[in-house]
């Protein structure tokens, strides 16, 4: 099966708020008041068809390098 747009949003939510491009404390919060969510969230991360194409290092370096641009950085 393939990541839907809800899986690549849960995948993104997680990995920016790792890398502090979002509040750190923002997908923590999200699992303490939704542990459902969070049980399916980490489900979603680990699935193979996530975790052999999603490079999350690339992903992060993309978005500051967006964001870097967007702020004329």
């Amino acid at each position: 099966g393939t990541v839907g747009s809800d899986g690549l949003f849960v995948i993104r939510l997680k990995t920016f708020s790792k890398a502090e491009l979002y509040p750190k404390e923002l997908y923590t919060k999200i699992t303490q008041l939704a542990p459902n969510f969070a049980k399916w969230a980490e489900a979603v991360v680990a699935h193979p068809s996530v975790t052999k194409i999603y490079n999350e290092d690339e992903v992060i370096a993309g978005m500051k390098a967006r964001l870097a641009k967007t702020r004329g950085n």
